[in-house]
């Protein structure tokens, strides 16, 4: 088992809730189920707050410690990009935190939260191939 076993495992977990909130982004299934959508996204954000804590504490300090100037590089890009990608997903989840708004709202959700999953799912896949490659190294 890699070292980066149990942060892929979160990303599996992740995608998984995004996909079936991807299932229900419509219009008409939204006015209905507006509560189970809000539910879904509440435990997408738990899962998210607790990997990237846990990032933040194992895998960047480890990285930025590396004798290797190019990993130490991949590691402050990466938490960079981290911290950016963070405020928006933040100002997403506070702006969403009623699912009476996803339900008087609906066509503004599913336009941002695709928005968000689509960056959401490039970043998972980017620390996939990339950051835990890396951390798998060391």
């Amino acid at each position: 088992m890699s070292k980066t076993q149990h942060f892929r495992d979160q990303h599996i977990e992740m995608l998984h809730l995004v996909k079936e909130i991807t299932n229900i982004l419509n219009v008409d299934t939204l006015a209905r189920e507006s509560l189970k959508a809000h539910k879904l996204l509440s435990s997408l954000f738990a899962s998210l707050n607790l990997h990237l804590s846990m990032e933040d504490k194992i895998v960047y300090p480890l990285l930025l410690k590396s004798p290797d100037e190019k990993v130490r590089r991949l590691a402050k890009q990466f938490a960079t990009e981290m911290g950016s990608i963070g405020i928006v997903l933040k100002k997403y989840n506070t702006k969403w935190e009623n699912h009476l708004d996803i339900q008087n709202k609906t066509k503004v959700f599913i336009e941002e939260t695709k928005e968000i999953f689509d960056a959401l799912s490039k970043r998972i896949e980017k620390e996939d191939c990339e950051l835990y490659n890396a951390f798998d190294k060391i």
